[in-house]
């Protein structure tokens, strides 16, 4: 009989396969670049820095999960990881013949049928221990797509297919992983009762979530018939339809901001989604012009008022782009529904401080906490006694009301961290700390310091952008068991829109009092209206750059110990946290012109 042909062209690992859950534009570009050049080589220089950190990240957790197999002294851990397939069954002899004690078990019979990797798992409990591990277990389907099980564990005769992922829960991602590793175990367990085997994914926040095997691979299959699917259409040419026929773009990454750009897609619009865009697409609305055009009779009815008015907005940006020839105009207008009050964001007091956090939630992953890792806290603010203090070399309301347009602005030279902050008169204190201990250390000092400040300065305010300054504060208090009582008094009285206690929110301010033509409301991209020629530089531009310079830093203080026992002084080290102390400070004086932009062009005095 002569044997049917696989169904991927090419071969393609599960991971890639598992991708078209995470975004089905990532995998439309992956499968362009596998049928262009009939391989993956090269595609991952397309993936942003944060991916490959995720994944080293998760390898970490799966490596602290052997670690621990191998200190369990009821269980036996095969180690498979950079060993081939093809020699599994050899390199099992050499792991009895290292372990005498074990020679008297018998290794399986059978070794034919063009898969001799997988037939030695048959055997339910080869090692007869109470639990078997066989770590990194590369299988490859006859259906050309392949993957590596980091976990098949036998205990007491039943399987476990165990996937260990940093998080605190299951992601669509992980679930397509699951199933398309389950349907690979076919030919390793397929003597074996679906009842019998339970895909696991093992989460860094010691939470296990078990899966019936029987969904986990239909959920498998589903991926491979949608994959099949999207190549079948690219095979035929049909590229730019496809992008229309994409179930979840995910709206986020490199691939999709440029496809949606590209085809003026409605998901450009802030507060539209993947379940809004399809809705929308049912309607025939695929466009921001279809949706402006479109009369309000053939829109979904959930849509509310105020996300059309900024849909409209982002079409008046668009259309005034063009007509100036600029990319970097930015059209805004006031919320006419708001009133933002002189007493709800008053001018600028001696007190006043801007705080920034930078966290790293993949570090400091435990069972007991996995919220991640405050590295960096950064204030900025006058009389604040710090190592960055620099003279100033103009008045601040000058230089912020001095502003030339941002499209012909050169960018301000920032060499150093401190320089901004010195340039409108202010200091920039940043905090460091590298693990538990040190954070816990720097949470104490800023909150004495605003205890002590607040004696000085009764009506000072703290002024952040979004939730995440108040909720780490919090989280820290709570796990390391301080300051509570005074926390809540910091927090307690609420004064105004997007202020509790001494914290004001200005990105709630901003929401309430503007509306722009940006697709988001984040500062970078508030800040073509406020920041001139002080604009970022090239570089670090948002989070995820950051978190992979934060990496950097690590990488580089590590090999430095190591120089210096060998007598070498270099100091890479000191650059990347020049450079990320300037990131941060960059947020917290950029918050200083947003107050005073707001302040001049928000304001309603009754």
């Amino acid at each position: 009989m002569t044997p049917l042909p696989p169904l991927f062209p090419q071969r393609i690992s599960v991971k890639q396969l598992a991708m078209l859950d995470t975004c089905s534009c990532q995998f439309l570009a992956l499968t362009q670049h596998l049928l262009a050049h009939g391989s993956t080589d090269g595609f991952d220089a397309h993936v942003p820095p944060l991916f490959g950190r995720i994944a080293a990240k998760n390898h970490h957790w799966e490596t602290a999960m052997l670690r621990r197999y191998y200190r369990s002294p009821h269980t036996r851990v095969i180690d498979l990881e950079g060993v081939a397939p093809n020699t599994y069954k050899d390199y099992i002899g050499q792991t009895y013949q290292q372990q005498p004690h074990l020679n008297n078990i018998p290794l399986p019979a059978q070794h034919c049928d063009n898969k001799p990797h997988n037939l030695f798992l048959k055997d339910s409990s080869p090692f007869h221990q109470p639990v078997t591990v066989y770590h990194a277990v590369q299988l490859q389907s006859y259906d050309n797509y392949y993957g590596t099980i980091p976990f098949l564990v036998n205990s007491g005769g039943r399987w476990h297919i165990q996937i260990p992922k940093i998080g605190s829960h299951v992601r669509h991602y992980t679930l397509a992983q699951l199933g398309l590793y389950a349907l690979l175990a076919n030919d390793i367990l397929d003597d074996v009762p679906t009842t019998q085997i339970s895909p696991e994914v093992h989460l860094s926040s010691g939470n296990v979530s078990a899966h019936d095997c029987d969904v986990v691979r239909d959920y498998g299959y589903a991926v491979i018939a949608e994959a099949l699917e999207m190549i079948a259409l690219v095979n035929d040419e049909y590229v730019d339809e496809t992008w229309w026929q994409l179930r979840n773009p995910c709206g986020q990454c490199w691939h999709c901001h440029k496809a949606i750009e590209q085809h003026n897609d409605v998901m450009q619009i802030s507060g539209v989604g993947t379940s809004t865009r399809e809705s929308l697409h049912q309607r025939g609305v695929y466009t921001l012009d279809d949706l402006v055009k479109a009369p309000l009779s053939e829109l979904p009815s959930f849509l509310d008022a105020e996300l059309l008015r900024q849909a409209h907005a982002q079409y008046t940006q668009q259309q005034e782009r063009i007509k100036r020839g600029c990319d970097s105009f930015v059209w805004t207008e006031k919320r006419h529904t708001a009133i933002l009050r002189n007493e709800d964001l008053p001018s600028l007091q001696r007190g006043d401080v801007f705080l920034d956090m930078e966290l790293d939630y993949l570090s400091e992953a435990s069972h007991e906490d996995n919220t991640g890792l405050v590295y960096l806290i950064g204030v900025v603010g006058q009389d604040i006694p710090s190592p960055h203090t620099r003279s100033s070399t103009a008045p601040s309301k000058k230089i912020i009301r001095a502003q030339a347009t941002w499209e012909t602005a050169p960018i301000v030279n920032l060499k150093h961290s401190g320089d901004f902050s010195a340039l409108l008169g202010m200091t920039y204190w940043p905090l460091w700390a590298h693990n538990a201990k040190e954070e816990r250390s720097i949470f104490c000092q800023l909150i004495t310091f605003l205890l002590k400040r607040r004696k000085k300065y009764p009506d000072m305010r703290v002024y952040h952008y979004s939730y995440q300054e108040k909720l780490s504060l919090k989280r820290a208090s709570q796990r390391y068991g301080f300051y509570a009582e005074e926390l809540q008094d910091l927090m307690h009285s609420k004064r105004g829109i997007g202020q509790t206690g001494i914290f004001t929110d200005l990105f709630k301010i901003v929401k309430h009092t503007i509306r722009t033509g940006q697709p988001g409301y984040s500062l970078k991209e508030l800040e073509p209206l406020f920041c001139g020629q002080l604009r970022r530089a090239p570089g670090i531009n948002d989070g995820a750059d950051s978190l992979v310079l934060y990496d950097q830093l690590l990488e580089a203080s590590a090999l430095e110990q190591l120089r210096r026992q060998h007598g070498d002084e270099s100091t890479t080290a000191a650059s990347f946290a020049d450079q990320l102390q300037m990131y941060n400070e960059y947020d917290c004086c950029s918050m200083v012109l947003l107050h005073e932009w707001l302040r001049m062009n928000a304001l309603d005095y009754p």
